[in-house]
């Protein structure tokens, strides 16, 4: 029921994702992938601003629901409040589960989903091996442990082969950054009360327009051409 509760919170990430990727699967099955150099760049483009945007999408969402459930502190029963505490690692899990099905267009794309399936089965060992080592020393909290590290070793795998096969390059320190930020807001979630977790959000959101001033000036560029047309 508690990790019930926390996933709730998780089918947010999902929508939005969802969005792009069915999109994103469309493109990766149309591209010509014969020139693997030209490949090579356009993947490791389209994922370098896809893990920013999850990476800071998840940031900011954990201080936003904070907040949420301060103005709505009956959205969730008192019977389930724990259930609260499990909604952090529940949302990196997601990010790291929503980075694997990104990536596993890719190897659509380029036809090696046999990758894929390795991939799937090396994490699904991760997943089994961290539960049944962590149940009994954290309990509920090590379902969402082994989800994250699954997931994870999933996506390492799959960006390992794919720079052997089409030259992807994944800027790994964006997780160097991303944890102990993580870690920071997940404290303030869990410990400090919402005025300190708005002034952290306030900080994120002007990180996320820093880190995604380009993409965002592209996107208000466009807007205006087609309000011009319009």
């Amino acid at each position: 029921g508690y990790l019930a509760i926390a996933n709730k919170f998780t089918s947010v990430l999902y929508l939005v994702s969802s969005c792009f990727q069915l999109a994103w699967q469309e493109l990766a099955f149309a591209k010509d992938n014969n020139d693997l150099l030209s490949v090579g760049n356009f993947y490791t483009k389209a994922f370098d601003l896809y893990l920013r945007f999850l990476l800071m999408g998840l940031l900011i969402i954990i201080p936003l629901i904070k907040l949420g459930l301060t103005i709505y502190p009956n959205f969730i029963d008192q019977s389930y409040a724990d259930a609260v505490m499990l909604t952090p690692l529940a949302l990196a899990g997601t990010v790291m589960a929503i980075g694997c099905y990104f990536l596993s267009s890719i190897f659509g794309g380029i036809k090696k989903n046999n990758i894929v399936f390795i991939a799937t089965i090396v994490g699904a060992g991760v997943n089994l091996i961290a539960i049944f080592s962590l149940i009994n020393i954290i309990g509920a909290s090590a379902s969402n442990v082994a989800f994250l590290l699954g997931f994870t070793a999933d996506v390492l795998v799959q960006t390992l082969v794919l720079r052997k096969i089409i030259g992807l390059k994944v800027r790994y320190w964006y997780f160097l950054l991303a944890i102990p930020t993580y870690i920071f807001v997940e404290y303030a979630f869990k410990s400090l009360n919402w005025v300190y977790n708005l002034i952290i959000l306030s900080a994120l959101l002007i990180i996320a327009c820093f880190v995604l001033k380009n993409e965002l000036k592209l996107l208000y560029k466009k807007l205006k051409v087609r309000k011009r047309i319009k």
